[in-house]
């Protein structure tokens, strides 16, 4: 059987805080939890993380489309963060100062 989760704990693994979890409950966007008792609820693992993996899929498609449709071509989620498709990396390191010594 799958570990059942409290509401702190799927906020935890979520990375929101417990009102948002009731709020995706009460919109249901979020798997509807077990109710133990009128103040117990629990979510089983397995579901919150399919939950969270199908979300993340939604989220590549997303991205991806937007990137399509942003850049009029057919494009891809960037592998690098640092530029996207068309436009030169961006600068990692930081201008010299005027003034600064050189080698």
């Amino acid at each position: 059987m799958s570990e059942l989760l409290r509401m702190r704990d799927v906020a935890d693994v979520l990375g929101v805080s417990t009102r948002t979890v009731q709020r995706w409950v009460d919109e249901g966007r979020l798997p509807a939890p077990f109710v133990l008792s009128s103040r117990a609820l629990r979510w089983r693992r397995s579901e919150v993380e399919a939950w969270l993996e199908g979300r993340r899929d939604v989220t590549r498609r997303h991205a991806t489309s937007h990137l399509a449709a942003t850049c009029g071509e057919t494009a891809s989620v960037p592998s690098s963060p640092l530029a996207l498709p068309g436009q030169r990396p961006l600068q990692t390191t930081a201008p010299a100062r005027k003034g600064a010594y050189r080698d």
